[in-house]
């Protein structure tokens, strides 16, 4: 039997959710609300298909367009938004490895077909999950992949033996917070339009590019569903010295956005990552993404944690002069 894959309608948003968080590699971005305010501060028009087999649903597909003039580009996710992963979400329904890739390749194949005749972009960029298990579809679709790297914490170990595994000074910045008089809790909006612009100014320091907004990340909190966003925030003397935004879907925690302070003597990330960790896993959650192992800096900082190594792919099409410059992602903000 084909794939019928289309344009998503109301009934077939009312179970969006449910099949994003039971996909093992749905993310909160994949959220109707996340795509929702994602379209909003992108300025990009949304399309969100979905591909069935019968009555069984196969996939989910949000795909965003930016116009540009006579130019269309299509995204998953949009530029601009520290959006780490996107792009399709496949039903784990098939046991055979052959159905598998069957399904995922006609599924992909139909969504880029429809993108195709109905919008025909220019240039196409797509940064599915890490957890994503085949990119092929794209590759002979004449998509050029990118590898990238994060890093994944298992937490379904014993938590003292995780604590162990960690690096030693980041097991003393834990103690040295556990005996000062520093906490970590549950933060708020305030929270996030505190610790935002911190975090803009040191990428600036560093000449790196940082574009969102706290209007954004606050817009993004509030709209998830209440077990896919938090935000936390540390005190150090009843002074707030940090901020953090963890989002969570199926059994994966993502450590999005951070900012610590260097004005204070005890190492407060260290202890929030410890604390994220330990909240997550009361949730059940089994993995930690620490989002993000490229540059060396962030590698260094994020491997004290005991993490798995995890490569995951950023695939684009497009013309030569459309890629150079490739600073589309610059040019489209």
């Amino acid at each position: 039997m084909a794939l019928d894959v289309r344009l998503a309608t109301d009934d077939d948003l009312d179970q969006w959710n449910r099949f994003v968080d039971k996909s093992p590699h749905g993310t909160p971005f994949h959220t109707l609300e996340a795509l929702d305010v994602l379209a909003d501060h992108a300025d990009a028009d949304l399309y969100r298909y979905v591909g069935y087999k019968g009555q069984e649903r196969v996939g989910v597909f949000p795909v965003f367009l930016r116009h540009r003039g006579p130019v269309t580009m299509a995204f998953s996710p949009p530029p601009g938004l520290k959006v780490t992963y996107l792009g399709p979400v496949i039903a784990d329904n098939q046991t055979k490895t052959r159905r598998k890739e069957r399904q995922n390749r006609h599924f992909v194949q139909a969504v880029l077909d429809d993108v195709e005749a109905e919008h025909g972009p220019l240039y196409y960029h797509v940064k599915p999950a890490a957890q994503y298990p085949d990119s092929r579809p794209f590759v002979w679709n004449g998509f050029e992949s990118t590898v990238s790297h994060t890093y994944h914490v298992d937490l379904t170990t014993d938590r003292d033996d995780l604590f162990d595994a960690f690096s030693s000074d980041a097991r003393r910045s834990v103690r040295d917070c556990r005996d000062a008089d520093c906490e970590v809790r549950e933060g708020d909006a305030d929270t996030v339009r505190w610790f935002l612009p911190r975090l803009a100014a040191l990428h600036d320091d560093r000449d790196a590019a940082f574009d969102i907004t706290a209007d954004f990340v606050v817009d993004l909190w509030e709209s998830m569903p209440e077990d896919a966003a938090y935000v936390y925030e540390a005190r150090v003397d009843g002074d707030i010295a940090g901020g953090w935004v963890l989002l969570e879907s199926g059994d994966t925690a993502y450590y999005w956005q951070a900012f610590a302070t260097r004005e204070v003597d005890v190492g407060v990330n260290d202890y929030a990552v410890w604390t994220m960790m330990q909240d997550a896993m009361d949730r059940g959650v089994e993995t930690f993404d620490l989002v993000g192992a490229n540059k060396l800096n962030l590698a260094k900082y994020k491997s004290k944690f005991a993490p798995d190594l995890v490569t995951h792919e950023a695939l684009e099409r497009g013309s030569y002069p459309m890629r150079f410059a490739a600073n589309v992602y610059q040019w489209m903000k």
